[in-house]
């Protein structure tokens, strides 16, 4: 996934969307997902406004990413 989201975001840098990755095999990683109740991985969450607005979970080609991030900009 790291590609994929990589190639995603210089695209999306100009419409001020930020792309953080967090390491569940790390010791703040594994206390995250337990906190948010993560049970799959990949997992996206988008934020708009400090909440989150979508989920999706597992494997995500380009296209879907691109189509949620879009759905959630156009969203006001």
């Amino acid at each position: 996934m790291k590609p994929i989201v990589h190639g995603l975001e210089p695209r999306w840098q100009a419409r001020d969307v930020t792309f953080v990755a967090v390491n569940v095999d790390e010791p703040d990683g594994r206390q995250y997902a337990e906190d948010m109740q993560v049970d799959g991985i990949p997992r996206f969450e988008f934020y708009r406004g400090g909440k989150v607005v979508a989920e999706a979970l597992g494997y995500q080609k380009a296209e879907q990413l691109e189509a949620n991030l879009e759905k959630i900009a156009s969203a006001k």
